[in-house]
């Protein structure tokens, strides 16, 4: 079962535990590693791609847990658009995952310290409101901020950030960091 572990108006919080939280370009089919510490997303931007795909990782978090009728009701009802930004999934074991997944001698920190690049906040934003109260990116980020010679992407459009700004500066004393903050003008773009 997943348990709701909190409400904001018509969205609910539910506690999930991830199996994994690295994903691999291999995985991925991308050509950078991933790390997503929420399922689903309440900003509900109309142009992202993983709102669709949602559905199937609610699927996935639900098999081989006790029924939750409710919850499955709720996702029949309704389109996987908005069960993406209405039902959102809290990784709340994101943070110790992720460092077992980066311990000393192991190959996925080998390959981000080989140069690799992880993104975090591919398929959902990292500092989505959820993030106030659960804290699971800065736990990602606290994580992250343990290794030297990573090269770290956060993508996001929340102000949020601006809360760990001293998690930021750990990591880019130590690593590369990048911010994208994705509908912000340019000032040497025309628009």
């Amino acid at each position: 079962m997943l348990p709701t572990i909190g409400e904001q108006k018509d969205i609910r919080y539910h506690a999930s535990r991830a199996r994994g939280l690295l994903n691999g370009p291999a995985a991925t089919g991308m050509g950078y590693w991933s790390i997503n510490p929420y399922v689903g997303c309440s900003f509900g931007c109309t142009y992202c791609y993983a709102r669709y795909a949602h559905r199937y990782a609610v699927d996935r978090a639900l098999a081989g847990t006790r029924s939750d009728d409710s919850l499955r009701r709720d996702l029949s009802e309704m389109p996987p658009w908005l069960a993406f930004e209405r039902h959102v999934l809290v990784k709340e074991n994101a943070p110790a995952l992720l460092r077992s997944e980066l311990r000393p001698g192991g190959a996925r920190l080998a390959a981000l310290a080989g140069g690799e690049v992880v993104v975090v906040g591919t398929a959902t934003d990292p500092y989505q409101p959820a993030e106030r109260r659960f804290r699971v990116t800065r736990g990602v980020l606290e994580t992250l901020a343990e290794h030297a010679g990573l090269s770290v992407v956060v993508i996001t459009k929340s102000p949020l950030i601006t809360r760990d700004v001293d998690v930021l500066q750990r990591i880019a004393a130590r690593s590369e960091l990048t911010i994208h903050l994705p509908g912000r003008r340019s000032p040497d773009r025309a628009w």
